[in-house]
């Protein structure tokens, strides 16, 4: 058997970048949802979700314990803000991946990691990475 060369470490490293981490996606497209999806459990995390509308992610978020979320900020026509007021008075960092600009983020609720659609799977992952 031949030793594991140093890219299949480094995947195997990447891959385990958000093992156990339990990450709220909140994204109303499920094209984009599962592609987000499929990134989190690709590197380890346990997702949960994902949900389509802020309602939701607010009635998981009161039953349960998560590490971190994704958000989508415009959720047909509903914004996903309070849900973010939400996170920031438990103390659960998020990422936003929208197809908005940064400044349409609100005074309170910036700060936070942000990626622009189309999704980069690798940005997505550094992002959450540097918040948990």
């Amino acid at each position: 058997m031949t030793p594991p060369d140093d890219q299949h470490l480094a995947d195997e490293s990447k891959r385990l970048l958000l093992l156990g981490r339990r990450v709220l996606v909140v994204e109303d497209e499920y094209f984009i949802a599962d592609e987000i999806r499929r990134f989190l459990i690709d590197h380890g995390a346990n997702v949960v979700g994902p949900f389509p509308n802020m309602a939701m992610g607010l009635d998981l978020l009161a039953a349960r314990e998560v590490d971190c979320a994704v958000l989508d900020i415009d959720l047909h026509g509903e914004s996903v803000f309070p849900l973010a007021h939400a996170l920031r008075a438990k103390s659960v960092p998020w990422v936003y991946v929208t197809g908005y600009h940064a400044r349409d983020i609100p005074s309170g609720l910036e700060g936070t990691a942000y990626i622009a659609k189309p999704i980069n799977e690798t940005a997505l992952i550094g992002a959450l990475h540097g918040l948990i």
